[in-house]
């Protein structure tokens, strides 16, 4: 199907909306994340802890990005990175408001390879698509009635009330996908204000998920990613600029599963 700027996916096309944030430039590494809960994880910056255990690689079947404050500038330094066959959907949720996510999912695709649309309720999420959830609205996630590999998922989108302060919730569409049977999940958590995203990113570590959260250093607030961190459920920090690649790069070759 053609998109507004010439690209061709599996995926679908779409129109829709989302809930509140603003723009910003990365914060340099000397100033203190305003939200940021006193304390440290011990983790590594980048990498995979437990390389002493034998490793295999999982496929990946879906993406999903959270990112509230700073991610319209963010995400500008991801989604255009992302291959135009990338083989699986990839969710967005951004907390943005209604008017805004339509003309950003428009701008992301004038400017990316790969297919941008804004989200619609019952749409298949195809491969090689991104979906951003709309500003308002909750987008939950079920595997597809008429399903192939490249078309495993169906999208609903959800007037309930507010999760975390936000409409749409990146803990909404996590937990929805951690009760669909052998889904194996990527999330990537970016900058942003509050905890949106920990509680869904746990339980989709507990069916064998894989998370990336951005670096200190590049966001905007460290919210969202610090609290991820802190409960050691992040596989790797990854700075901004190499988010994008490194989606890439879990998506053709899988990711890594230590076992003992």
């Amino acid at each position: 199907m053609n998109s507004p700027s010439g690209k061709t996916s599996s995926g679908p096309t779409n129109v829709g909306r989302a809930n509140g944030d603003d723009e910003g430039n990365p914060r340099p590494a000397s100033m203190s994340p305003p939200d940021k809960p006193s304390g440290r994880a011990s983790q590594p910056e980048t990498g995979i802890p437990g390389a002493d255990h034998h490793s295999y690689n999982r496929r990946v079947d879906l993406v999903v990005i959270g990112v509230s404050t700073g991610g319209p500038v963010a995400l500008r330094h991801v989604i255009p990175k992302l291959l135009p066959d990338l083989a699986v959907p990839v969710l967005l949720v951004i907390h943005m408001p209604a008017a805004f996510t339509a003309r950003m999912s428009e701008a992301l695709d004038k400017s990316s390879p790969i297919k941008v649309v804004e989200a619609r309720d019952g749409l298949t999420a195809g491969a090689g698509t991104v979906l951003v959830a709309p500003g308002g609205r909750h987008m939950s996630v079920s595997m597809a009635r008429q399903r192939t590999r490249a078309n495993r998922f169906e999208l609903q989108l959800l007037d309930t009330p507010h999760v975390n302060g936000c409409r749409p919730s990146v803990d909404v569409t996590l937990e929805s996908i951690a009760g669909i049977a052998s889904c194996n999940t990527l999330v990537v958590i970016m900058t942003g204000m509050g905890s949106d995203g920990a509680k869904g990113v746990e339980m989709v570590k507990e069916q064998g998920g894989y998370v990336l959260t951005q670096t200190e250093d590049t966001c905007v607030i460290y919210g969202m990613p610090y609290a991820v961190d802190r409960l050691g459920l992040s596989d790797e920090r990854i700075h901004l600029d190499r988010i994008g690649q490194r989606i890439n790069d879990l998506v053709k070759n899988g990711y890594p599963i230590r076992t003992k």
